[in-house]
């Protein structure tokens, strides 16, 4: 550690490093920097005497007003005592966020890349004449896990304060009779809450009472306007399914923001009997599982227990009994015990059933990917079958002919093409033998799109017994040149099995390849669309179009729109397919990034 004992000396420039400084104005001046450099946060750790010190002096007071008005958001964690709780409430209106801790010596404040502290204690109401400024990342980290430690074993502010000035008891075990007080303290406690709330309802009932008085509103506008964790267990009904199932975004509370585009809306979700409304949390529980008492825990600091005494009753008042209230750690922690039991329990048993149901999905897919594997070596012997023969026959007929060869041009013509196809095939097999081992390789080189398809295109024209009579395919493009970094040949090979797909469909009308340039949020990409006047899509092998033996055609084996798709995605980008909207045809198309 290098630390400069001169007052007025720095390091300029983003550099790692660590200083000291000496003397009351220069201390002022780097404290200063250190708040006008801060974009995000500032955590303060301090002890007893640094509230007051932090309101009295003005320049201090001022950065954490300027600060605060930049949208910086300051912890301030300090021992709030009788002597500074002014200060503190003062400090309390700048802060965002304000908490107690028994006994803190140190005095420290950090930001999202700075440390500053003094090198020395002071006396009270003195500002340090000493201090170290560091913007090492390592040691920021470590200081930022010792406040962290320190803020998650703080009380609030808010509760310390109350202590003080109305003499609450440090732990207190205090029994209820007044179902009125009870009502007003489950209020209380849930508006004081900061962190989590634990919730289990005793009876359907007890949850649906508790609707009715406006304790469940509060629950829910602790969630989703104060940020707490909010976790309720309810044995339920069919009110109570019905009611919590149709909850939305727009029932969560918006504050007096009346447009649903406001901050308070957020996404809703009910799955196999937990409901999620970002930290609103409630699980629904079998009515076997129903107690006589309904649980109220806040941050795991208090706990209030209500004796359930007539379940018939339409008001809480009037159903409630007997209720402990204690901030005795040890009855708190036993309550949230049983909590987070049966919360666990809960999770296992939906666990246990989505289980069962991938068990149940994977036995299916198993059988359906037995099916396909007959109905794969079914096809692809015919399809093997159907080449070979006209290559056996017409050798042998080539083989007992005498004279010139080119009065035999036909059969040699046949057997070239039958040959090729039964290349591809062999070679589409090989091909998804290799995605699915994941050893598919690339020649990733600069070509253009541009040539590849018209040359591609040549070929198809020069035979021309693969293509119908009454069909015809042309190409529109405004670009000279489309270039992509990417494996020249498995380009072609998706533009030829799209193609391919295209003419297997279209016996009369028109097939179109286009390209055109797409800008996306990221990048600019080329897009290439293939559409005929064919068949379309048959409706059941659209959903599972660009999978393995996907196919509907008396020719081809059904792999290559999985070969094409598992290409495209190799390269980055993405392939899709429609049935055009005047119902005749469909419509095949694919993204490759652009190449600058």
């Amino acid at each position: 550690m290098d630390l400069d004992a001169s007052a007025s000396s720095s390091v300029s420039g983003d550099a790692e490093r660590t200083e000291a400084y000496y003397g009351v104005e220069n201390v002022i001046d780097a404290e200063t920097r250190f708040f006008f450099n801060t974009k995000r946060r500032i955590d303060a750790c301090m002890n007893y005497t640094r509230p007051a010190l932090a309101v009295r002096t003005e320049s201090i007071k001022k950065s954490y007003m300027d600060a605060k008005s930049r949208g910086v958001k300051l912890r301030y964690l300090t021992e709030i005592t009788k002597d500074n709780i002014d200060y503190c409430k003062e400090l309390m209106e700048i802060a965002y966020e304000f908490r107690h801790l028994k006994g803190i010596m140190s005095n420290f404040m950090l930001s999202e890349s700075e440390y500053i502290a003094p090198i020395v204690f002071t006396d009270e109401g003195k500002i340090a004449p000493e201090i170290i400024y560091s913007n090492i990342k390592s040691f920021v980290e470590q200081q930022q896990y010792i406040f962290d430690m320190l803020w998650n074993n703080a009380e609030t502010a808010e509760q310390r304060i109350r202590e003080l000035e109305e003499g609450v008891r440090a732990d207190f075990i205090d029994t209820i009779r007044d179902p009125y007080q009870v009502q007003r303290l489950v209020f209380d406690l849930v508006r004081q809450a900061r962190e989590e709330i634990l919730v289990i309802f005793s009876t359907a009932n007890a949850f649906q009472r508790q609707i009715k008085s406006g304790a469940v509103e509060s629950l829910k506008e602790a969630a989703n306007l104060g940020g707490v964790k909010v976790r309720i267990l309810t044995p339920f009904n069919e009110v109570i399914k019905k009611l919590v199932g149709e909850w939305k975004p727009k029932d969560t509370c918006r504050g007096n923001n009346d447009d649903d585009s406001g901050s308070g809306s957020i996404d809703g979700e009910y799955v196999d009997g937990l409901f999620n409304i970002d930290k609103l949390k409630i699980r629904l529980i079998e009515p076997q599982l129903q107690t006589k008492v309904s649980i109220l825990i806040v941050d795991r600091k208090y706990s209030l227990s209500v004796e359930l005494k007539d379940d018939t009753k339409d008001t809480s008042y009037e159903a409630m009994g007997l209720t402990s209230y204690s901030n005795s750690k040890p009855t708190v922690l036993s309550y949230v015990s049983i909590f987070e039991s049966l919360w666990a329990q809960l999770d296992l048993y939906e666990q246990l059933k989505v289980s069962n149901k991938q068990q149940e999905l994977l036995i299916k897919r198993l059988q359906a990917h037995d099916i396909w594997q007959k109905e794969f070596i079914n096809t692809a012997a015919h399809e093997l079958r159907t080449p070979v023969q006209p290559i056996l026959g017409l050798a042998d007929v080539l083989g007992s002919k005498k004279g010139n060869i080119e009065q035999y041009q036909d059969f040699i013509s046949i057997i070239g093409r039958n040959a090729r196809r039964l290349k591809f095939l062999t070679e589409d097999i090989l091909d998804v033998s290799r995605i699915d081992s994941k050893s598919l390789e690339l020649r990733n080189e600069m070509f253009d799109l541009v040539s590849t398809i018209n040359r591609l295109l040549d070929d198809y024209r020069k035979d021309r017994e693969a293509l119908s009579k009454e069909c015809e395919i042309s190409f529109e493009c405004k670009f000279k040149n489309a270039f992509v970094l990417g494996d020249r040949e498995r380009i072609r090979q998706v533009v030829h099995n799209l193609l391919d797909n295209a003419l297997k469909f279209t016996k009369h009308g028109s097939i179109t390849i286009s390209l055109s340039e797409r800008k996306t949020r990221n990048a600019n990409e080329w897009n290439i669309v293939i559409k005929d006047d064919g068949n379309g899509i048959d409706s059941e092998i659209m959903p599972r179009l660009f999978t393995k033996f996907a196919t509907k055609s008396e020719h081809g084996i059904g792999l290559g729109l999985y070969i094409s798709k598992s290409i495209i995605e190799a390269h980055g980008g993405k392939i899709w397919a429609e049935n055009n909207p005047n119902g005749k045809g469909a419509t095949f198309s694919f993204s490759l990034p652009m190449t600058n």
